[in-house]
């Protein structure tokens, strides 16, 4: 009788260790854990190399589709399509068509943000930290300088933000807001490129309430279509496509979206042709002035060369 009874009490603080265990860690992640000596709980680390982008904690052992899995050459190489206009192998093959700017575009370029700006239900927005000052002068000079030399390859605010939280760089400099995490690593390696500010951590986002100044316009957009380098890889392999009718395919396109190789974003489109960056800081430029196409590939002059297409 007491071996039974010893045994039962060793079986229930056994139980009761594993259902604290268990309880506490089913349905979390380990970035849902608490964490301990947090300095700015604005900040989002990224590890864009290691391909962790989605992560979701419902996940049972399903497959879902490439397009809500993980970016990357390997990942896309896997799932792409030869015949996906927006999702070419290569920037190269894409040629611009047309480009619509708005030339009355009123937006903003500088707003100087405090906590008293934020009240009521702002939603969520994420930011790319450019550099931090103690001065508010020396980052008000920073941020016209950005401006001034940098107009028409900016379509976000350069935002001027309070730290009331520490105290070594009173005021941060951004550039914002974005919808996803994902979008602003993208223009944070096209800013760094840009700029050539070789200092800004694009693995780090910040997630910022927007404030009501913060009134977004509507993007330039602009029409693609293949370029020479596409007519001609098409043309050599056995899919029979019409090199006519690929000559005549176009795609409307806007800041923000994905365009060519899987995880590269479109970041400004202006007068002078589209940006396009990837997460992994490659920046690639399609620019509006291209040389005309062939299309069926033959040298010009020759008696079945089409009259050339220009853009």
């Amino acid at each position: 009788m007491i071996k039974i009874q010893l045994f039962n009490k060793w079986l229930l603080i056994l139980i009761t260790v594993f259902s604290v265990t268990t309880s506490f860690a089913d349905g979390m992640l380990p970035e849902d854990l608490p964490q301990n000596n947090v300095v700015d709980d604005s900040i989002i680390d990224l590890h864009v190399d290691n391909q962790k982008i989605y992560t979701d904690p419902f996940k049972r052992g399903v497959t879902r589709s490439p397009a809500y899995a993980t970016f990357g050459e390997k990942s896309f190489s896997d799932s792409r399509r030869i015949d996906d206009l927006r999702h070419l192998q290569d920037l190269r093959y894409y040629r611009v068509v047309g480009i619509v700017a708005d030339e009355e575009l009123q937006m903003p370029k500088i707003l100087e943000l405090n906590p008293d700006d934020f009240f009521g239900d702002e939603h969520q927005g994420y930011y790319v930290k450019i550099q931090s000052k103690q001065d508010l002068g020396e980052i008000r000079t920073v941020a016209k300088n950005l401006m001034v030399n940098y107009t028409d390859d900016l379509n976000r605010y350069i935002i001027i933000r309070f730290n009331e939280k520490n105290t070594l760089s009173n005021y941060d400099l951004e550039y914002g807001p974005f919808r996803t995490k994902e979008i602003t690593v993208a223009h944070c390696h096209y800013l760094a490129a840009l700029t050539k500010n070789k200092k800004m951590n694009c693995l780090q986002v910040h997630q910022h309430f927007v404030s009501d100044q913060e009134r977004m316009a509507t993007q330039n957009t602009a029409t693609v279509g293949l370029s020479q380098f596409a007519l001609l890889d098409f043309k050599e392999k056995p899919y029979e496509f019409s090199l006519e009718k690929l000559k005549k395919m176009t795609l409307e396109v806007t800041i923000d979206q994905f365009l060519g190789p899987h995880g590269f974003v479109i970041t400004n489109i202006n007068d002078n042709g589209i940006s396009v960056t990837g997460l992994s800081g490659n920046a690639m430029f399609i620019p509006v002035s291209t040389f005309p196409i062939n299309i069926d590939g033959s040298s010009p002059g020759s008696p079945a060369s089409p009259t050339l297409v220009g853009n």
